[in-house]
């Protein structure tokens, strides 16, 4: 049986439909977000060149977000990573990168290399030691009667 050819109207609702998915989910990283960078909000990078600006901002990593069920982590990480080296803003240039992903199934991943995941974790932890040191009960002081 003979496929049939999509028109060029077809692409073209197939390709802006993608592209609204794709800011919804933009859009929904940014509020997820918020929770811990109230500052978080989606940009608006793709009408220019990638470095300008991550997907999201607002927060300390350049965030790249892809929505879809072949979505490339790999090559979203490159991209990420090299789009923040090239930046010429100094509030975007050498931030770790994140990599937010949606399969079709609803499935929501946040991919970093390794060596940035650790050093996120190593900050965490010295904040815990500073938080824990910080937390003993100062003691009671009592005043004697006469």
């Amino acid at each position: 049986m003979a496929v049939k050819k999509a028109t060029k109207a077809e692409l073209s609702r197939r390709g802006r439909s993608n592209r609204n998915r794709g800011k919804c989910f933009e859009r929904d990283v940014a509020n997820a977000l918020k929770e811990v960078y109230p500052l978080a909000r989606r940009l608006y990078g793709q009408s220019r060149k990638g470095a300008d600006a991550p997907d999201v901002g607002g927060t300390p990593f350049w965030v790249e977000c892809g929505t879809g069920g072949t979505v490339a982590i790999r090559e979203k990480l490159a991209q990420a990573l090299r789009d923040s080296a090239a930046s010429e803003d100094p509030r975007w240039t050498n931030k770790p990168a994140a990599v937010f992903t949606r399969s079709r199934d609803g499935e929501r991943i946040v991919s970093m290399r390794q060596d940035q995941f650790i050093n996120l974790l190593k900050q965490i932890e010295s904040a815990w030691k500073i938080l824990e040191e910080g937390d003993h009960e100062p003691k009671k002081q009592t005043r004697g009667r006469a």
